[in-house]
């Protein structure tokens, strides 16, 4: 009887697996689920609203094509007023998906809906399409003004829906859809809308200030100042709108300042940061000062007025990730000029922080770098630490945490002999700066879209954390201005056996981090097959610069250290998040 019942049991999960179910027995059995679903939170509203959004056969439920909008929901990538368009395309999709290639069907691969439009773009244009285009030809003139014309550039205001249907034509703006879905009326009850449109190759581009959107034609959202700076590259239209609009420079930090904050540098930003009202100038400071760009942070304390506009939590971060910078200083005397004291804040860490940075600066010292104590130890120094009214440093001697002040921390490093030099005698200045140079262009320009290629959800949280990691440059911006510029202007004391082994020790275990990252995490393919051969290339100038006898290739992570003299390495080992040779001591034979 026993066996009976596993059989019947096994064979519905099996017909449920392989079957076609309802929309209703999905919800019942999957998507009701809170802790698996938190967004529906047991709501079958929101699960019905989704499920009418694809093309269904038999009206059978279809798990890809509603994970696929789920995903967009979770990553904010689908909100109400584009309900319409993920229908739009997902029937395009179904319709034509025999005349997709094989590799571009599979529907999660697409994060956003414009992603999703690349693919069906050119399957758009059926006869019914045609005839509404047609129609849309006898709006009448005075329902577009036309404000604005040179020889390069139009802009149009349409000032009814029909008119706002034939001035988008050819976008993915909702205020061009069909009546049903089409939302012009709700934003052009707020404000104008300002549709730039490039003579040449008609590109058209959407600005609605009230609002603050920007967006191409599909519909993808762009910061103002790249707009302008970079698209438009015409000074007589920019003008032009700023003295159209009185809001033009609360716009220009509306749509720019996550932008800035992580990274990069606009005159225009600057100037808005002078103009604007003093309400976006604050959330625009607010937002710069929460970054992850060190010069961008900076300029979030430079244009603050008022101290008490300022968070403790600000300033902390500030000095913790970035007082290698080349800016720190004069944040800090600008600090203390507006009327920011450090030894008033609320529990006096800043103060505390501030001064175990300083001493550090002051005995050439860093964090998160590696220092040779002798031939058998290392030392790094982890963070400041500030439970006491005075500064205490986490230090690590080969995988041993500690806290020590800075008479401990110095009494360490001076032990002995701190640096020797690592280098092969035939490596040159530009072979060592280019590795360094070379190892931070990879991480600073190539590592935000990994997660993009991981191989499940677990592989992505693993890819982030890596990513998160790197997100304070291995070489800080005056370090490596000055590496760049080393080649025209040589400076002795720059190119020195202690710079060059911290950062060249630092970069070695950073290598076998991203590698076994890569290898484990990303999916099979071109993607994963490019990053590991940057990283082959970078082994390689670093076997030439150091020689091959200081370290051994490990077919699972990289480059490792060899294990010391009397012991064998046995496998590997992981200690504190990292890969290790596991070294054990060599037995006798009898």
């Amino acid at each position: 009887m026993r066996n009976i019942i596993k059989k019947l049991l096994r064979e519905n999960l099996e017909m449920l697996s392989i079957n076609e179910i309802t929309s209703d027995k999905a919800w019942e059995t999957f998507y009701s689920d809170t802790k698996k679903f938190p967004l529906f939170n047991g709501n079958k509203e929101m699960f019905d609203k989704l499920d009418a959004l694809y093309p269904k056969r038999n009206g059978q439920f279809n798990k890809g094509y509603f994970e696929f909008l789920y995903n967009l929901l979770k990553t904010n990538q689908l909100k109400d007023e584009d309900f319409y368009k993920a229908k739009q395309y997902l029937e395009l999709f179904n319709k034509n998906i025999s005349k997709i290639p094989a590799d571009k069907r599979n529907l999660q691969q697409y994060k956003t809906l414009p992603d999703l439009y690349d693919i069906i773009s050119d399957f758009e244009g059926t006869e019914d399409e045609l005839s509404k285009r047609q129609q849309l030809k006898n709006v009448r003139e005075k329902e577009i003004e036309r404000v604005y014309e040179d020889d390069e550039w139009r802009v149009l205001i349409p000032k009814t829906e029909q008119a706002s249907c034939l001035v988008g034509k050819g976008t993915q703006w909702c205020t061009a859809a069909d009546k049903s879905d089409n939302r012009f009326n709700l934003y052009n009850d707020q404000g104008n809308l300002y549709v730039v449109i490039n003579k040449g190759d008609d590109s058209k581009y959407q600005l609605h200030f009230e609002d603050g959107q920007l967006t191409d034609a599909r519909n993808r959202a762009l910061p103002a100042t790249y707009f302008f700076e970079h698209v438009l590259e015409n000074a007589a239209l920019e003008d032009w709108f700023r003295k159209e609009r009185d809001d033009f420079y609360d716009f220009i930090l509306k749509t720019s300042t996550e932008d800035i904050s992580s990274g990069g540098y606009s005159e225009l930003f600057q100037d808005a940061l002078n103009s604007a009202s003093d309400h976006e100038r604050q959330e625009a400071l607010n937002t710069l000062r929460n970054g992850s760009d060190g010069d961008a942070i900076a300029e979030g304390f430079l244009w603050e007025k008022d101290p008490y506009n300022i968070q403790d939590y600000q300033i902390k971060n500030y000095i913790e990730n970035f007082s290698e910078d080349e800016m720190f200083s004069r944040v800090i005397e600008h600090l203390k000029e507006i009327g920011v004291d450090f030894d008033d804040n609320a529990d006096g860490t800043v103060r505390v922080l501030l001064q175990g940075f300083d001493d550090l600066k002051k005995h050439k010292l860093e964090t998160d770098i590696e220092y040779k104590i002798d031939k058998k130890r290392t030392l790094r120094i982890l963070s400041v630490n500030t439970e006491k009214d005075f500064p205490r440093y986490k230090i690590r001697i080969n995988g041993t945490d500690g806290l020590v002040p800075l008479d401990g921390l110095l009494s360490y490093l001076n032990n002995k002999s701190l640096f020797e030099n690592i280098l092969k005698e035939s490596a040159t200045k530009k072979e060592v700066i280019d590795f360094i140079l070379d190892f931070n262009y990879l991480l600073s320009l190539n590592l935000a879209m990994v997660k993009n290629q991981a191989k499940d959800e677990k592989s992505k949280l693993a890819l982030i954390q890596m990513q998160q990691k790197f997100k304070t440059p291995v070489i800080n911006g005056k370090t490596f201005f000055e590496l760049a510029d080393e080649r025209i202007t040589p400076r002795k004391d720059l190119f020195n056996p202690r710079f060059l082994s911290a950062y060249l020790t630092q970069i070695r275990n950073y290598l076998v981090y991203v590698k076994e990252h890569i290898n484990r995490f990303v999916v099979d393919g071109v993607y994963k097959t490019g990053w590991l051969d940057r990283i082959s290339k970078l082994e390689a100038t670093y076997k030439n610069i150091i020689g091959a006898n200081q370290i051994s290739e490990d077919e699972n992570c990289g480059l490792t250290e060899k294990c010391w003299k009397g012991y064998t390495q046995k496998g590997m080992k992981t200690m504190f998040g990292k890969r290790y040779p596991n070294c054990v001591k060599k037995k006798k034979k009898k």
